[in-house]
């Protein structure tokens, strides 16, 4: 309950550090929350291994041929290294792994792409958008008894995206429109430029950035940022895509750093160094 206690007073303070941060900034509507998109994905990933009862049938199978059962409780992923192990072994699938075992690979495989350090929000849609369709694939090939599985998970990734990717989705959709989509309509243009206003707080002149878009730009310009690529066109624009250029897709690589930290300078030593400052 202590704990508990704690946890909500530090929930209290950041509403109220937020709220002087975005007072100061002067900003009219609050900051879009952006989900990590790795946790979210381990977190269907939980939802499926729930579903099927996977961690259960995993221990046992561990136990019957004497396979250390390992794995991170809040990383779902890391089942896959158990299951691949106990599948190698479990050659008549006794244990009905084998099916569990393709589908955690196919998700684990797109963590570790969302966890890969430098990863856009397009990129992120792109993985999402290649896992359902690989989990199609999958599907199409499975017998008619596990086909149900596939399918599951399926409507489990599709449940998570509309709660966790939509900010995502947004993002990258305005990044393909100003970047890629030529083809696009006017209309869908500024629809996007609105949707980031209403996220952001800034809005990109539309009409500015039609006019670019459909102008001959240099070749040498594409690789470059988006930020600079409209620097001298539209600076609203120019100052909207290097927000969503910070933008980090996960929090694997921050995660890392804590824990790296953490290894080099442990509770025992902050301690020490306190009572030293006495």
């Amino acid at each position: 309950m202590d704990r508990r206690k704690q946890q909500q007073s530090m929930v209290e303070t950041y509403k109220d550090l937020d709220k002087q941060t975005l007072d100061y900034l002067n900003f009219k509507i609050p900051i879009p929350m952006l989900n990590c998109a790795c946790h979210s994905l381990d977190l269907a990933l939980g939802d499926y291994v729930s579903k099927f009862k996977i961690k259960e049938k995993l221990k046992r199978a561990c136990d019957a041929f004497n396979v250390r059962f390992d794995y991170c409780p809040t990383r779902w992923f890391s089942l896959y290294t158990n299951m691949r192990e106990v599948c190698n072994i479990d050659k008549a699938n006794t244990y009905d792994l084998n099916v569990h075992m393709k589908i955690t690979k196919l998700i684990s495989d797109a963590i570790g792409e969302l966890e890969r350090n430098g990863c856009s929000q397009e990129q992120a849609r792109n993985i999402m958008i290649w896992l359902k369709q690989d989990l199609r694939d999958l599907k199409n090939k499975m017998s008619e008894k596990t086909l149900d599985q596939a399918k599951k998970m399926i409507k489990i990734i599709e449940e998570r995206e509309i709660i966790h990717f939509g900010n995502h989705y947004e993002i990258a959709e305005y990044n393909r429109l100003l970047k890629h989509d030529t083809q696009c309509t006017y209309a869908e243009l500024e629809a996007s430029c609105i949707k980031m206003k209403d996220m952001f707080g800034v809005y990109s002149n539309c009409k500015h950035i039609w006019e670019y878009k459909h102008a001959q730009v240099p070749q040498s310009t594409l690789e470059e940022p988006l930020s600079y690529q409209y620097a001298n066109v539209c600076a609203q624009t120019a100052y909207m895509c290097s927000i969503l250029e910070a933008l980090v897709v996960g929090e694997a690589e921050i995660e890392r750093s804590f824990s790296f930290l953490r290894r080099q300078l442990d509770y025992t030593r902050s301690r020490q160094m306190a009572v030293a400052s006495k």
